[in-house]
């Protein structure tokens, strides 16, 4: 399974349906099925994200405090549909534009992917691994083993 390390509260918000886009300085050709991973360090900057509306009231649906936010594990899947310049984001109609520019990085010469069907795992079904830079893969055979068995 292909995934993306994401440092927390971004990998959350992610997975929660609040964030659409994730930016990156470099571009991907690869389109599909991706497991978010929370890296195992919190993004300083996103620390006062969690305590502003919306983010505060989607996430509290999740976690009591910011502690409970898991840290170096895969917590869910989302579809990468599109990957994007910062300038083409800049043209695009979307909902939740604003919102969306204050969760990222859309400086120039950056790439927004654009993730949707975000899938969030079961606290039983997290896998605690460390991650890695870039889209890297996880043994699906130990994806399988480590889910319960339905």
């Amino acid at each position: 399974m292909k995934v993306l390390s994401v440092q927390q509260p971004y990998a959350s918000l992610i997975l929660t349906g609040i964030k659409h886009y994730e930016t990156r300085s470099w571009s991907t050709s690869y389109r599909g099925l991706l497991a978010i991973h929370a890296s195992r360090r919190w993004m300083k900057d996103g620390i006062p994200l969690c305590f502003q509306e919306p983010m505060r009231s989607m996430l509290k649906k999740h976690f009591r405090s910011m502690a409970d936010m898991p840290l170096s594990c895969i917590l869910g899947t989302v579809e990468l549909v599109d990957c994007i310049t910062e300038e083409a984001f800049s043209h695009r109609q979307i909902d939740e534009k604003e919102r969306e520019i204050k969760l990222g990085n859309f400086s120039p010469g950056r790439f927004a992917w654009q993730l949707t069907n975000p899938q969030w795992w079961p606290e039983t079904q997290w896998i605690q691994c460390p991650g890695q830079l870039g889209i890297w893969n996880y043994e699906t055979t130990r994806l399988q083993h480590s889910q319960p068995a339905a």
